[in-house]
């Protein structure tokens, strides 16, 4: 049962993500190609619009996803929701997948039209800094009295 509600909170979570993607577009009128499931490099949905170079536009439309999922998280909290283990872990690896260093929205923002999709292993730059910070992330998540003495520590 426990896995169920696990995968059940995972479906619903990139569900709503998604649905960011797809509000966001809608409200800076951006032409929505497509909305499916890619398999490359992993499988996973996504919403495919057309290429702006407006940079707020396209901030916008990226971060509306993760801004969804930090909405709920917030909403989870507030209502007792993320007391329950698999909720929690849900969020916990819904939030590891959309922040990973590789293929994220946080890096395809900054992609040009035709380096879209593309999956970057590269660690250079300021994205070896943010991979340390992924794996601390992980361990966070996975060990839950680091990250209850992260969240009450004043």
């Amino acid at each position: 049962m426990n896995i169920l509600c696990l995968i059940a909170g995972l479906f619903t979570l990139t569900l709503f993500h998604e649905l960011g993607h797809v509000v966001s577009a809608f409200l800076l009128r951006l032409r929505i190609y497509n909305v499916g499931i890619a398999m490359f490099p992993y499988p996973h949905p996504y919403v495919k619009v057309e290429h702006t170079d407006k940079r707020t536009h396209r901030y916008i439309f990226y971060y509306a996803g993760i801004g969804m999922t930090v909405l709920l998280l917030i909403v989870s909290y507030l209502t007792g929701l993320l007391s329950y283990k698999m909720i929690y872990y849900a969020f916990a690896i819904e939030l590891i997948i959309e922040l990973n260093p590789f293929h994220s929205d946080i890096f395809l923002v900054h992609a040009e039209a035709e380096d879209y999709g593309k999956f970057n292993f590269s660690l250079s730059g300021n994205r070896k800094y943010y991979f340390f910070f992924w794996l601390a992330l992980i361990y966070l998540f996975f060990n839950p009295l680091a990250f209850q003495k992260l969240i009450t520590f004043y």
